[in-house]
């Protein structure tokens, strides 16, 4: 999905590494236990994984919930 058909209010991006295995529901609680934050939002969060080269967001900015590779 082009970032530019992205609509959000703020971009999170975790410090860290996440296990990059982990599916859409997982990272949304990661989004709730570590940022205290609603994974609804208009917002876009990303997680980087432990090599540093991939970057995978969570947004749900459009009509269906969505994981950016």
């Amino acid at each position: 999905m082009p970032i530019r058909e992205l609509m959000a209010e703020h971009i999170y991006l975790a410090c860290g590494y996440t296990d990059m295995r982990k599916p859409i529901d997982g990272l949304g609680a990661l989004v709730v236990s570590r940022f205290h934050l609603d994974p609804h939002q208009l917002a876009i969060f990303l997680f980087c994984g432990r090599r540093k080269d991939c970057i995978k967001g969570v947004c749900d900015t459009v009509k269906v919930p969505t994981v950016i590779v």
